[in-house]
Formats: C-alpha cells, structure tokens, sequence
C-alpha cells in the first residue's frame, strides 16, 4: 500500500478518539489497493484519497472528514477535487 496512506492511518492512531478506527480504516484501504489490480473506479477512488492523504497542511481530522465524504460517494461519480474539498491549495 502506498506509504502516504499508512502514515495517514499512523495519525488517525495517535488520536485517543480515533485509535481504534485505524486499523479498519487501514484494512478497508489496503482491500481497495488489491481492488485496484482488476477494477479502474478502485484506482480512481483510492488515488482521490491519496490525493487528499497527501494535503499535510490540512489537519489529519479534516482528511480524515474528506476522506469519509469520498468513501460515501454513490456509484461511479467524476469529481473535480478541488471543488470537491474547497481545497484550493
């Protein structure tokens, strides 16, 4: 899995109020990262949350919120990001 994502998944367990999400979080990325050998929506998706995993002047709580947003997205969508996240940086 790409290391952006496990040090993502390393903060959200430093938290006392998220530690024991991080290891479903992380389970449920490295299940869309095998995803993404055979399915080109799980690379998509998995390449919006790197995307998002990747914005350290964001607060990890704020990713964390983003990240959830994409994940409760309905089928197949086409987003602009940026517009997406209000994250225009």
């Amino acid at each position: 899995m790409y290391g952006e994502l496990i040090e993502f998944c390393d903060e959200v367990r430093k938290d006392p109020r998220t530690a024991d999400l991080a290891d479903d979080l992380e389970n449920a990325l490295r299940a869309l990262f095998d995803e993404g050998d055979s399915n080109a929506d799980a690379v998509a998706m998995l390449d919006a949350i790197r995307w998002v995993a990747r914005h350290r002047r964001r607060t990890w709580i704020e990713r964390f919120y983003m990240i959830g947003k994409l994940l409760a997205l309905p089928g197949k969508v086409r987003i602009n990001l940026r517009a997406f996240t209000g994250w225009g940086d």
